[in-house]
């Protein structure tokens, strides 16, 4: 809820803090825990979606290996991760 209603201090924190974060991040995509796993999705999804985070969704999208694993995600066996992923990858 933090993440989602405070949307100008999350940015500047995102953007001063985008490695450590979103290096710890990617093993929260990549859980064996299903609720994890898409949970973490659909948070990426909001995050990255919203206007405020543009510059966040840029740096994200422009690393290969996030396009590696949102692709990867897409090919999971639950509909519903693929369904978070997609919205992640559009």
């Amino acid at each position: 809820d933090l993440l989602t209603r405070h949307k100008v201090l999350v940015a500047d924190f995102l953007e001063q803090n985008y490695d450590t974060i979103f290096e710890d991040y990617e093993k929260l995509l990549q859980s064996e825990n299903y609720v994890t796993k898409r949970q973490s999705l659909k948070l990426l999804g909001e995050l990255i979606l919203d206007r405020h985070n543009f510059a966040i969704m840029t740096k994200y999208i422009s690393k290969p290996e996030n396009l590696k694993l949102m692709m990867n995600l897409l090919r999971d066996k639950s509909p519903n991760i693929q369904f978070e992923a997609f919205h992640v990858f559009k």
